[in-house]
């Protein structure tokens, strides 16, 4: 179960700690960044930046996190929803904590 997982929505303390979880939701899916951006279409260089912690999206850009997850098995609402808040708190920590 995703929500349970330890590199779930609730482990995420850092950016680096999103990165990691998302990339373990990707690989499970069994896909590339490149093949869930062309999915999305969406530019390489933003999933990329996601998985790798490089950038956060706002809440602006929640519907393509949203797709993002759906794409790589988070399709229950309440999960999806667990993520975009761990994803919030993170924006609104101060850069380094």
């Amino acid at each position: 179960m995703i929500e349970t997982h330890p590199h779930g929505p609730e482990a995420i303390r850092s950016r680096r700690d999103l990165a990691c979880a998302l990339t373990v939701l990707r690989l499970n899916a069994g896909l590339s960044v490149r093949e869930l951006a062309t999915r999305l279409d969406v530019p390489v260089a933003t999933i990329g930046d996601y998985f790798s912690g490089r950038h956060l999206p706002g809440p602006s850009r929640f519907p393509l996190l949203r797709r993002v997850l759906a794409e790589c098995g988070v399709v229950d609402e309440v999960a999806a929803q667990r993520w975009l808040l761990a994803v919030a708190d993170l924006k609104r920590r101060p850069a380094g904590a």
